[in-house]
């Protein structure tokens, strides 16, 4: 006879809802975990809001984990009651317009103005640790790197929420790329599909760029740390991204489950190892996020846990194996789309829960890089054929993608 443990949780409200976007399954088994089972110290330095919630276990796996806190709308600083008007940061009419509307994936009654009155306060209150959280970030990873450097072997994992929106970054930062200062910062662009002014055009790239740029300086300071520290001709290091933006590209910005193309889903994966091994190679071929876990493991001479569906890619790089993958897919809520050496394709892959009015898209790799112009009408032969790969991979990862929460006892 089983007894099963019977708990009632209640989370922190994750306000963003969309498929996969969960705590850990019980069956899942982190990269942390492997590395914790195999006598590595780990450590997670983060200032990522979404990691942190409580019951998210995100944490699992590591002997180390410090947040950073107020990042976009993290319950970092009491918002107050009554709300500023924003005007030094947009145009009247176009706080109007955007009020009614919610950034992707809220709740409805979470508008506009809700996201910048949060956002607001937690930007004045980490003002007064530095001029940006990225910044916070990379001192703390730095500080444990100086004060833990000699514990090897050990897994040190550093996630920084910026470039992510909002954009707000330094000045020093944003000089490299705006002159003269416009009327209003538009530090958040929109998820909704509406016309942005000039101004606000202008300004938003910059400001997006400027927030790489920041990135990429406190990131290198780690690096800096790492080589000062005699680190690197024993250890392997990651630089990864999660997705791009778009930047009015069709009119859009950043990121959703419509705007499946190469400005947000083509991102950097570099891998450094020990003794410059293969230095400056770049190597062709698809590879997606869930295949850093098994190379990673790999060049420590380790298994990934059965769970995990990537693979090694290393041996595309020594040459012992061509990367021989035609297409992969990649999904974001509903929506998912299959890349293949010529061309992209996006559609619903859940009608039954999808409810918005997307259209397959379809765009020509070769003739329209970019994937400006969609071109699903003149090709039905092409999209039939994408549309019954991505049926056959949905289908192929249903029982893969399954899991519990609760924990049985017997």
């Amino acid at each position: 006879m089983r007894n099963y443990l019977s708990r009632r949780v209640y989370y922190q409200h994750e306000p963003v809802q969309i498929p996969g976007w969960h705590h850990l399954y019980n069956e899942d088994v982190t990269l942390a975990e492997t590395l914790h089972e195999a006598g590595y110290l780990t450590a997670l330095v983060a200032d990522v809001p979404h990691l942190q919630r409580p019951g998210r276990n995100f944490h699992r796996g590591y002997y180390y984990y410090e947040w950073v806190r107020g990042q976009e709308v993290d319950y970092y600083a009491q918002a107050p009651r009554q709300r500023p008007d924003f005007l030094d940061l947009y145009p009247a009419d176009y706080l109007k317009l955007m009020e009614p509307k919610r950034q992707f994936g809220r709740e409805p009654k979470e508008g506009f103005g809700d996201f910048l009155n949060q956002y607001t306060a937690n930007r004045k209150r980490w003002l007064k640790h530095g001029q940006s959280i990225v910044e916070q970030t990379s001192k703390n990873a730095i500080d444990w790197l100086k004060e833990n450097h000699q514990q090897s072997p050990f897994f040190l994992h550093v996630e920084a929420f910026d470039p992510h929106e909002p954009w707000d970054p330094p000045q020093e930062f944003l000089e490299k790329y705006l002159k003269e200062p416009t009327a209003h910062s538009w530090p958040e662009p929109p998820y909704a599909d509406v016309k942005v002014p000039e101004e606000g055009v202008q300004r938003l790239r910059a400001n997006y760029a400027g927030e790489a740029s920041s990135v990429d300086c406190w990131y290198g300071k780690i690096l800096d740390t790492i080589g000062e520290l005699g680190l690197l001709e024993n250890s392997v290091v990651v630089f990864m991204s999660d997705h791009g933006a778009l930047l009015n590209e069709q009119g859009q910005w950043v990121k959703g489950p419509e705007r499946l193309r190469t400005q947000v889903t083509h991102i950097p994966l570099l891998v450094r190892m020990p003794g410059s091994q293969y230095a400056g190679k770049r190597v062709p071929g698809f590879v997606q996020i869930p295949d850093v876990f098994p190379t990673l493991v790999g060049r420590l001479n380790l298994k990934p846990p059965s769970r995990v569906t990537g693979e090694d890619v290393w041996p595309y790089v020594t040459g012992e194996r061509t990367n021989r993958r035609d297409h992969i897919v990649s999904a974001y809520g509903y929506i998912a789309s299959v890349r293949t050496p010529e061309w992209n394709y996006s559609a619903v892959w859940n009608k039954e829960k999808y409810t918005g009015q997307y259209k397959p898209q379809l765009y020509d790799r070769k003739n329209d890089p970019q994937e400006l112009n969609s071109v699903a009408d003149k090709h039905p032969s092409v999209v039939k054929d994408l549309h019954a790969k991505l049926e056959r991979y949905i289908a192929s990862g249903w029982e893969i993608t399954r899991g519990s929460f609760n924990e049985k006892v017997g």
